[in-house]
């Protein structure tokens, strides 16, 4: 068995309600009830960050392009099958990108340049970009696969991110991303 179908299966397993606390919305404008995952905004109070490696700062660099290309690649997709992932879960990447771009703010660190949709800085981002949107396209079912896989990697990569995060506040916006990839996870499949 493909170690896709092994994550599919045991996403399916998990309870089909929102893992989110739903008294965590700050009130961000991609929703429109008090049901998201992850603010955008980090806490006035919340202390001054460390000093961090080069390698982490890419990594946050990436981890914001990476929330874009989800956004992208959903967009595209929905526009050939306006299936409800492709309607709903663009809401929740927007509000992502606006998280990861108040943590690279908290840590000094430019914001990839944002350039048109499909676009990205990073080579590699923007070669799985064309390369998901193709194979997406193919059929529906092809979409909702190529959106089951952005889900599978998001979390992959969270999880690396999360054995040496840079700040505490990254741990704990990593740890939420990671929550909403599953939910996300569980609407593809």
């Amino acid at each position: 068995m493909k170690q896709t179908t092994i994550i599919a299966l045991s996403i399916l397993a998990l309870p089909f309600t929102s893992l989110a606390d739903p008294g965590s919305c700050k009130g961000c404008k991609n929703c429109e009830k008090s049901s998201c995952l992850v603010s955008p905004d980090i806490p006035k109070d919340t202390p001054a960050p460390g000093k961090i490696t080069k390698a982490q700062r890419e990594e946050l660099r990436l981890l914001q392009e990476e929330e874009r290309l989800a956004y992208d690649i959903y967009n595209k997709l929905g526009e050939k099958y306006p299936l409800n992932p492709f309607k709903n879960i663009p809401h929740s990447e927007a509000n992502h990108m606006e998280a990861t771009a108040s943590l690279l703010e908290y840590h000094g660190i430019p914001k990839p340049g944002e350039t048109e949709p499909g676009k990205y800085e990073s080579p590699v981002l923007q070669k799985l970009y064309d390369k998901l949107v193709k194979r997406g396209q193919k059929t529906e079912i092809d979409a909702l696969r190529v959106g089951a896989l952005v889900e599978e990697t998001d979390i992959r990569d969270l999880r690396l991110m999360a054995q040496n995060p840079p700040s505490q506040v990254a741990a704990e916006l990593s740890r939420k991303l990671e929550i909403a990839s599953y939910n996300h996870l569980r609407a593809f499949v």
